[in-house]
């Protein structure tokens, strides 16, 4: 069993994991091992965590009196 070597691309939604194929006459060759989407890194965050239950009452910072 020889050692292989791994590329990984990733960008904020996505992996892709390759593995590298030395041929002797047409040298390096990919090919693909792994890959996911990860459909939680699309979208605002706000959109998913909210604390509006917990929320304080907006005051003008006078205080109560």
């Amino acid at each position: 069993m020889t050692p292989s070597s791994l590329i990984i691309v990733t960008d904020r939604g996505s992996l892709k994991a390759y593995r590298v194929n030395e041929t002797p006459t047409r040298g390096p060759s990919l090919q693909l091992v792994q890959a996911f989407d990860i459909t939680d890194a699309h979208g605002r965050f706000v959109d998913k965590v909210s604390d509006l239950a917990g929320r304080f009452p907006v005051t003008n910072g006078a205080g109560t009196a």
